[in-house]
């Protein structure tokens, strides 16, 4: 989509990552993207804001980061110095069968995301791929996109706030809109 057409057409790997934590958004639903750096280091950091059962989010934010990893090996062939994956709890089952194709993976860390250190300065290298006048494009339809989303982002974050499973599951819809003060006919509506 746009997003990823402005990642292309960036004119570096660091203003790529500068555009997806901006516009993640549009995209990363239910997780927040914060980009962490300094001279030596760069982390993107996955939060997550909803709540899932401990194998979902895990399940979630680790497809999330070795994409994340696939994008940034797509920009930048020859990565920095160092490059780790940190993944949230234990390694889990089956790891080893797919660990070699992978940079090194860090489990049980206290955040999630992509950590890259060393030398730096390959983000800051002009993309082959860089293309102004199609990056204002692109940058022009994910600034519409957003203020198309963010009118009923609203309601959509308080539902997301307010689906958190108690002793007998998800609430229901009428119990939401209950929580949430407003009718279930209502609640459907601002939600359509």
């Amino acid at each position: 989509g746009n997003l990823g057409y402005a990642l292309m057409c960036a004119a570096t790997v660091r203003d790529a990552i500068d555009i997806l934590e901006r516009y993640w958004h549009l995209r990363g639903r239910g997780v927040r993207l914060q980009v962490h750096s300094d001279d030596q280091s760069l982390f993107m950091e996955l939060v997550p804001e909803i709540s899932l059962s401990p194998v979902l989010t895990r399940l979630m934010l680790s497809s999330i980061v070795t994409s994340m990893l696939r994008g940034v090996e797509f920009l930048v062939p020859l990565l920095p110095g160092g490059i780790e994956m940190w993944l949230p709890g234990e390694p889990f089952e089956g790891v080893e069968a797919w660990q070699a194709r992978l940079p090194p993976l860090r489990f049980s860390r206290p955040r999630v995301g992509l950590y890259l250190f060393g030398d730096l300065t390959l983000l800051d290298q002009p993309l082959p791929t860089a293309n102004p006048e199609a990056l204002r494009t692109a940058l022009a339809q994910c600034e519409r996109e957003s203020a198309l989303m963010e009118r009923d982002d609203d309601v959509v974050t308080q539902v997301r706030i307010a689906l958190v499973p108690g002793p007998q599951g998800y609430p229901s819809p009428e119990q939401l809109a209950d929580i949430l003060h407003q009718t279930p006919r209502t609640l459907r509506r601002r939600l359509q």
